[in-house]
This record gives C-alpha cells, sequence and structure tokens, in this order.
C-alpha cells in the first residue's frame, strides 16, 4: 500500500504522528479513508482510464513538414527544442489531469515562440489553432513556468499585463490528511 510511505513522506521529521499512526486505531481509520477518499478523486478525474496521452506526439505534428513556417529553418529548429523541454517540465506538473495532451503541447509551442520572441506566420493553420485560446494557453504556461526560480517575474515578461486575465487552475486537490489526535 503506498498510503504508509506517503504519510511518512507528508509527516517527516514528525515520529510522534508515525508513533500515533500505528498505536492509535482510530486515527489509523481517519487516515486511511483520508487517503480512499482522495484515491477514489483521482480516479474520478482521471475518468478510471489509465492509458494516459502524452503530449509528444501533438508536439511532434507541429514541427512536421512546414511546422509553424518560421524562417531559417534553424528558428523552428531552436523552437521545437525549447517546446520538447517545456514538455518534458509539464510532466511535473498536474497538467495531464487538467487538459487535454494536444492543449499542453500547444501551450509548449506557444511558451517557447513567446520566449525566443518568434512571430510565425499568422495566417499559418497551426499558429491559428493554437491561439484560439490563450487564456488557457496561458494557464498552462503558467503552470510550467511556476516550476522554475522566478516564475512569477518570467511570466510578467512573457505574458506582461494579459497575464492576469488567465482562469485559475481547476480545483481537485485531494482532501488533505484529517488533523492528528491532541
Amino acid at each position: 500500500a503506498l498510503w504508509l510511505p506517503a504519510f511518512r513522506y507528508r509527516k517527516a521529521g514528525s515520529q510522534s504522528a508515525l508513533k500515533q499512526l500505528q498505536t492509535n486505531e482510530e486515527y489509523f481509520k481517519r487516515v486511511k479513508e483520508a487517503v480512499l477518499v482522495a484515491e477514489r478523486s483521482l480516479l474520478y478525474t482521471l475518468g478510471f482510464d489509465f492509458e494516459v496521452k502524452l503530449p509528444y506526439d501533438f508536439l511532434l505534428k507541429c514541427f512536421e513538414k512546414d511546422g509553424l513556417g518560421l524562417e531559417p529553418p534553424e528558428q523552428s529548429q531552436e523552437c521545437s527544442q525549447l517546446a520538447w523541454n517545456f514538455v518534458n517540465e509539464s510532466l511535473r506538473t498536474t497538467l495531464l489531469l487538467q487538459y487535454p495532451a494536444e492543449r499542453i503541447s500547444h501551450a509548449a509551442v506557444w511558451l517557447a515562440c513567446k520566449f525566443l520572441r518568434k512571430t510565425p506566420d499568422k495566417n499559418n493553420r497551426l499558429w491559428r489553432a493554437i491561439e484560439q485560446d490563450t487564456a488557457v494557453l496561458q494557464d498552462i504556461c503558467g503552470q510550467i513556468l511556476d516550476l522554475f526560480e522566478g516564475g512569477d517575474e518570467k511570466k510578467q515578461a512573457i505574458f506582461g499585463a494579459s497575464l492576469s486575465s488567465a482562469p485559475p487552475a481547476p480545483s481537485g486537490v485531494p482532501p488533505a490528511l484529517p488533523p492528528s489526535p491532541a
């Protein structure tokens, strides 16, 4: 069972909480129930679908053939590498539970272009599809940038004042463990 290592991690340095878990049967039952509720919440969020699509296939499609139409081709390669790095970093977040993989890959491309100050051809079909919902893009990009030191400053530099219009991230955080008995 994963709940005991998770409890140890959450209560690191608190030997008394671990001892209470091992000796206080009522507290043990409350913690166990809280973990089961969190697991059920996660399963419902995933829709009981454990075959999670990763953004990489969609990202590759963005840069196939003409891709975004960045000229010279070195710009496209630099943008694709940075977008790939952003997708890698997105896996450290809960974004795959919040958004489809295709939107995450689009956000990574969008963020890479903004970061490198590259503007693809506005008539490019792929770029129009990517830019269809900038509020969602900014939310995804904001969560990726939060992983980096100075994330707020980076967001402000890249998005400017338009950042405040991004919607808050969807809730769905599992409930906290019950308080330990006094």
